[in-house]
């Protein structure tokens, strides 16, 4: 009887104790979850969007829900990866988990501030991404449905913010008697391969990364070829079509769209420090510096993407260190004749100096640069 009484007690107890038995182990997951948030917001810190990406997740998968601070860590980090519409959802769950009592928060303000630009680039990377299957089917015809129309005008080109480069001064008058289309975007690795069967670059990342380790020399192969199968007249921007159009239409702009070096990282791939370093670590690691999906930062004031920094990009002129001492006020070509191409923009290894909308660069025409791609123009 006594052992009955016994053993009713015990199980009694060990029922009463269950409860606390079940929150034993909802604590540890609880704290492992806030492990692999710490460890992704580390990561985030330092850089490293992928693993910030992995752990923020992890963190989320282990509490069953998700929280204002996991939300923002993903929305910055799949911003930051070009993954915008994974970063335009979580910014939507950002702002159906954050508290009203935190609306008014810098954390809070600066999610507002970025949904229309990832909103944006979401978008265009879908427009894209419709153009890539149907270049990849073929359909060529989308290239010339993907530029903008700039209309004729004058401008004055060259120099006008003091900087040290002889061959951009002096400023002097252009004109375009008929205005032309360039190229939204640079010409992608998906462009190339479909016309030229093959990718050369160096920074092989995606389809929609801007094609590199192309010779001024191969790409007049590439226009051939694209104008033959689409019966148009593509060929490269002359110097003065290029800096017109990077500068919304020949406004005074210090950079492709913007003036102030505050804003570069919204509008430009590029390197922001440690540029020498940065260039010889990526000698030994192509990871660890390289070019960005075309279309990924905010355009300029005539919707182009990408005219300051990512590549360099490739233009019709011979170098001619003295040519604005003489050149024509109407559709300047560049020098007759010359050792050297002009290439314009800067990369995503330049610090933000080179990347003014004036600067240029002399390359040989015959050697592939894992720096420089190009854009299209057609005549209007």
């Amino acid at each position: 009887m006594l052992r009955n009484i016994y053993l009713l007690v015990c199980f009694t107890l060990l029922l009463s104790f269950t409860p606390h038995i079940e929150s034993a182990h909802a604590i540890p997951k609880a704290v492992k979850a806030k492990s692999e948030f710490m460890l992704a917001d580390k990561l985030f810190n330092q850089g490293n969007y992928a693993g910030a990406i992995e752990h923020a997740e992890k963190a989320k998968t282990l509490l069953g829900k998700s929280n204002s601070r996991i939300e923002y860590v993903l929305t910055k980090a799949y911003n930051d990866q070009g993954m915008y519409d994974k970063a335009l959802a979580a910014l939507e769950v950002f702002f159906n988990v954050t508290p009203e009592s935190m609306s008014g928060s810098d954390e809070y303000n600066e999610m507002v501030s970025l949904y229309a630009d990832v909103e944006l680039r979401a978008m265009n990377m879908r427009e894209h991404s419709d153009r890539l299957k149907k270049i990849a089917a073929g359909d060529l015809s989308v290239v010339l449905r993907s530029m903008v129309s700039i209309p004729s005008g004058c401008f004055q080109m060259g120099d006008s913010f003091g900087g040290d480069n002889d061959d951009e001064k002096p400023p002097h008058e252009v004109c375009f008697i008929n205005g032309f289309f360039i190229g939204k975007y640079e010409v992608s690795q998906a462009l190339w391969r479909a016309v030229m069967g093959s990718n050369p670059s160096k920074y092989n990342n995606g389809s929609t990364c801007p094609v590199e380790m192309v010779s001024w020399n191969d790409v007049q192969q590439f226009l051939k070829k694209l104008n033959s199968r689409t019966g148009k007249q593509y060929r490269l921007p002359t110097e003065a079509e290029w800096e017109y159009a990077a500068r919304s239409g020949g406004k005074r702009e210090k950079y492709a769209g913007f003036s102030s070096d505050s804003v570069i990282s919204q509008y430009a791939n590029f390197c922001d420090n440690n540029c020498e370093e940065d260039y010889a670590d990526t000698q030994q690691n192509d990871s660890y510096k390289e070019t960005a999906p075309i279309g990924s930062f905010q355009p300029n004031g005539l919707g182009i993407h990408d005219m300051t920094g990512n590549v360099w990009e490739w233009c019709s002129d011979w170098y001619g260190e003295n040519y604005y001492h003489q050149s024509p006020k109407n559709n300047p070509t560049g020098p007759s004749s010359g050792k050297e191409r002009v290439s314009r923009g800067g990369s995503f290894l330049e610090p933000a100096e080179y990347l003014r909308a004036t600067n240029k660069f002399e390359r040989s025409f015959d050697k592939q640069y894992s720096t420089i791609g190009f854009r299209l123009v057609h005549p209007q």
